[in-house]
């Protein structure tokens, strides 16, 4: 990866953000290594291809000889700075992570009274937002630990909560250990090799002696899931994930969720290649609730296939209407590049399902290989 590499993916609050960064003597003290932001920043916003190394030196050396080995020095100073900005612009949208580090140093520093009143504070955020998954009861866990840290270094004899802390580790864990389980199972598929689980027998036999435990909605939903790719009872499980996932989608990040419904899917699309037909509804209906989470979409692009995959599936159910909505409301939500092309492609299997050759044909005969 390149500067340059890394200038093109910043938007323009990204690059506003980046020029104070630069310039701050905290993450920054060459005036070379600004001078290079500056020019690379005029770069993108008034050519539209990088400039060779010479046209660089000419800039930054005026009236000197090029030094292409002073350029690379240079660059490499931006490219650590840029590795900093991404690390520090991630971490300041993360209140919960910077709670837990406000409140660390509060305690290495001997601020009793601020320390405390930051874990109150971290406490209380963390219960505020949806998020249940395996990095929230590993953060609260680890909340736990401090405060019974506290606790101990200011000699407190009251009685603290270490069965708590343990079952919240165990959620943390268990959660992560079948996240992994499912990720295994859906890479074997694939690569068609085998892994070693570990301790997943021992978590399965666990969860099976005390079934309370799937009260704690990731833990169901990645228990059922993995059971569902893995089971002789696939489809008892898959309908409990059916019904869990919908009510429970602020539980997980997007990201997080997308992977959950890709498990489903796939779970869908194996039943259907074996001869199971009653699960195209399941799978259509994934997909709409889904499109509705706007779990799809990474970096607000929909991806060619998932929007192929959709057609396929609303076509395969007949649902005429909501396909031509869908193919109208989803086409700007495609790659650039391939937007006319897997629009007409799929508006032509459109009208080729209701019969209507006269339009699909133009249609085809519009397309490129690429465009399949």
């Amino acid at each position: 990866m390149t500067v340059w590499d890394v200038f093109k993916a910043l938007d323009a609050e990204e690059l506003r953000l980046l020029s104070k960064f630069v310039r701050s003597p905290l993450h920054n003290r060459h005036e070379k290594v600004i001078e290079l932001f500056d020019l690379l920043r005029y770069v993108k916003r008034q050519r539209s291809v990088l400039p060779d190394d010479e046209w660089f030196c000419e800039k930054l050396f005026p009236g000197e000889a090029m030094d292409i080995q002073r350029l690379r020095h240079i660059r490499s100073y931006l490219f650590k700075v840029l590795e900093q900005f991404l690390a520090w612009n991630d971490w300041r949208q993360l209140p919960i992570e910077q709670a837990v580090h406000l409140q660390r140093a509060y305690r290495r520093h001997g601020l009793t009274s601020k320390w405390e009143a930051a874990l109150h504070k971290t406490l209380e955020l963390q219960e505020q937002q949806p998020l249940r998954n395996g990095q929230y009861w590993q953060q609260n866990y680890e909340l736990q630990v401090e405060a019974f840290n506290f606790d101990r270094a200011k000699g407190r004899t009251r009685e603290f909560n270490l069965q708590e802390m343990t079952e919240t580790l165990d959620r943390a864990y268990i959660i992560e250990k079948l996240k992994n389980a499912c990720i295994l199972l859906s890479h074997q598929t694939v690569i068609r090799k085998q892994y070693e689980t570990g301790l997943l027998p021992t978590v399965l036999e666990y969860l099976a002696e005390r079934p309370d435990w799937l009260k704690v909605p990731a833990i169901a939903i990645y228990y059922h899931a993995f059971q569902a790719l893995s089971g002789e009872e696939g489809s008892a499980h898959f309908r409990a994930l059916r019904a869990l996932l919908v009510p429970n989608e602020k539980v997980f990040e997007t990201t997080e969720l997308r992977e959950i419904y890709i498990l489903a899917i796939n779970f869908c699309i194996r039943a259907w290649n074996t001869g199971q037909k009653e699960y195209m509804k399941d799978l259509f209906e994934l997909y709409q609730s889904g499109l509705a989470a706007a779990v799809f979409f990474e970096n607000g692009v929909l991806s060619r296939w998932t929007y192929n995959n959709i057609v396929i599936a609303g076509l395969k159910r007949q649902e005429f209407d909501w396909v031509h909505r869908f193919l109208h409301d989803y086409r700007e939500k495609l790659p650039p590049r391939h937007q006319e092309g897997s629009y007409n492609y799929n508006l032509a299997k459109y009208y080729f399902d209701l019969k209507d050759y006269q339009q699909a044909m133009p249609l085809l005969l519009q397309m490129e290989h690429d465009d399949v």
